[in-house]
């Protein structure tokens, strides 16, 4: 009776442990215009075609605590598809075998950091991958948050980074004056080119003629940093893709 009140009472403990852990992160996807919270531990399905050759998503990570939290990132593989490769920006991006973010940022108390993107190749291979990004606190190891993502990649997979069928290529990245963008927008919907800076402001904003076609936007003007080219369909955002402004 006794051996099983110990044991009894060591779950509990070990219970009561994980409600009480608590981290200073909260993590959002940006989806349609909109954020969408991912919980601590979340699994995430995107899907792409096989000929896709980068894919990629933005996470949105925010300071919950009341201190600065010095903030990195790293990877963990759990399954990886031979032949495709995968990398991370978080704040610059990273070549695909670096496991653990060289630099840190440091994220205000009550504050959001939108520079992580996750990126993945699918290079004409048929399967699944599945990865782990965790978010942790230089001051303390034992703080931190994470999400999975699985990526398929098939020869009928629909690209989700092409919502609603529009999609949007920016050239050259990074940028010193002219941003180049070739668009395609659902048939019937009218849409706007937006730029918006790392507080997620808007700079600039170009209206595109027509569902298919190029444009151009002058960005001498901007100072140096990270922004995000956002394509708007009849006022809902479908497709963001960051650039680097670099003078």
């Amino acid at each position: 009776m006794k051996k099983v009140l110990l044991i009894f009472l060591g779950v509990l403990l070990i219970s009561s442990s994980r409600l009480l852990a608590q981290t200073s992160y909260e993590m959002y996807e940006p989806v349609g215009g909109s954020t969408v919270r991912v919980m601590n531990g979340d699994l995430l399905h995107k899907t792409m075609p096989m000929t896709n050759p980068d894919f990629e998503f933005p996470i949105l990570v925010k300071n919950v605590s009341a201190v600065n939290c010095t903030t990195w990132v790293k990877k963990v593989y759990l399954n990886i598809l031979t032949g495709t490769t995968n990398w991370f920006c978080w704040d610059v991006c990273y070549f695909p075998n670096t496991m653990v973010s060289t630099h840190s940022h440091i994220i205000g108390p009550g504050q959001s950091f939108n520079g992580f993107y996750a990126h993945y190749n699918a290079a004409n291979q048929i399967g699944d991958s599945r990865i782990r990004y965790v978010f942790f606190n230089g001051a303390n190891a034992t703080d931190t948050t994470y999400f999975e993502v699985i990526f398929t990649s098939s020869s009928t997979g629909v690209d989700d980074n092409l919502a609603d069928f529009s999609s949007l290529k920016v050239y050259p990245n990074p940028v010193n004056k002219l941003l180049h963008a070739d668009f395609n927008l659902t048939a019937g919907s009218r849409g706007t080119l937006v730029l918006r800076n790392i507080l997620g402001e808007e700079v600039g904003n170009l209206p595109l003629d027509g569902f298919s076609g190029s444009i151009t936007m002058d960005v001498s003007a901007y100072p140096d940093g990270v922004y995000f080219c956002v394509l708007n369909s009849d006022n809902k955002a479908t497709t963001t893709r960051k650039i680097i402004i670099y003078h």
